[in-house]
């Protein structure tokens, strides 16, 4: 797994930012040390969650006729006939 290239730049602004507001923790909330590891838990999972939108998992995709490739994770909920009137104003599915 590999992360976008867009996200570097942002992991690291965001690691140097969460750094940043940890040292200021630590200096203003030693003395209460439960507030300040809570805080400090939250900004570990706010880094967890930027440094996971911007992975890129590897994928291997089956071709054949019997499946559907999508460019999207997930699955398809339904498969059915629908009336759409935006820009075809008919039936499809």
């Amino acid at each position: 797994m590999h992360y976008h290239k867009e996200g570097y730049k942002i992991i690291l602004v965001s690691s140097l930012l969460i750094i940043g507001l940890e040292i200021v923790l630590y200096y203003f909330l030693s003395a209460f040390p439960l507030i300040h590891y809570l805080l400090a838990a939250g900004l570990l999972v706010f880094l967890f969650l930027i440094i996971q939108f911007f992975r890129v998992p590897h994928r291997e995709a089956t071709i054949d006729d019997d499946y559907a490739v999508s460019p999207a994770d997930g699955t398809v909920g339904v498969i059915e006939e629908v009336e759409e009137t935006e820009y075809f104003n008919d039936k499809r599915i």
